[in-house]
């Protein structure tokens, strides 16, 4: 019926959120695999 506005910025951030996770994530991932075939 109603469409609030923080509604709206509420998608936009965690759409944002998402996104930096999975950076994040995908980062620490690389790192450690980087890490362990340096260490072997």
């Amino acid at each position: 019926m109603y469409d609030p506005p923080f509604l709206e910025a509420l998608m936009i951030t965690a759409s944002f959120f998402a996104i930096f996770i999975i950076i994040v994530v995908s980062v620490l991932l690389l790192e450690g695999e980087g890490t362990k075939s340096l260490s072997h």
